[in-house]
């Protein structure tokens, strides 16, 4: 059985990085890149959703760019996910349609139906509705008061 994470503001605490994100920026590419640099220093939280014997599945909006960073605290927080995806570098979807894609890729790659799925949990509401019209039981988990991304 699995269980669907997102990273940011749900297994990880990132809101004492939100002032890094340029907002004046354009491009998805410089708007995050200095947030994303220091993911690997947040504290970890919600435990409970990882601390189980469910297989982790993490799908995050981060770019594969950061890949190793995000590898790296995983691997600090004794998270070992059976998945891991991560967004194209230069995808610039919005965080429901990379969602989308990302289980459809999850669903493909592991040859796993929503009924092997216990749970997806993510911290923006239209992402939690889109696994839930998915037949996927859905959960709205944050850590902190979502930023605006």
């Amino acid at each position: 059985m699995y269980i669907i994470l997102e990273i940011d503001n749900v297994i990880s605490d990132d809101s004492w990085r939100a002032d890094k994100i340029k907002k004046e920026k354009l491009m998805p590419s410089g708007k995050f890149h200095e947030y994303n640099m220091l993911c690997g220093f947040d504290v970890p939280g919600n435990e409970w959703l990882f601390d189980n014997d469910h297989e982790v599945v993490v799908l995050t909006s981060r770019p594969r760019f950061y890949v190793e960073p995000t590898r790296q605290w995983l691997l600090n927080a004794n998270i070992s996910p059976s998945c891991l995806i991560m967004r194209e570098d230069n995808d610039n979807s919005s965080s429901l349609q990379l969602r989308k894609k990302q289980l459809f890729n999850f669903s493909e790659t592991m040859k796993a139906t929503a009924d092997q799925i216990v749970g997806a949990y993510d911290s923006q509401q239209e992402i939690v509705d889109m696994y839930s019209d998915s037949g996927i039981p859905s959960y709205l988990v944050s850590i902190h008061r979502e930023h605006e991304k």
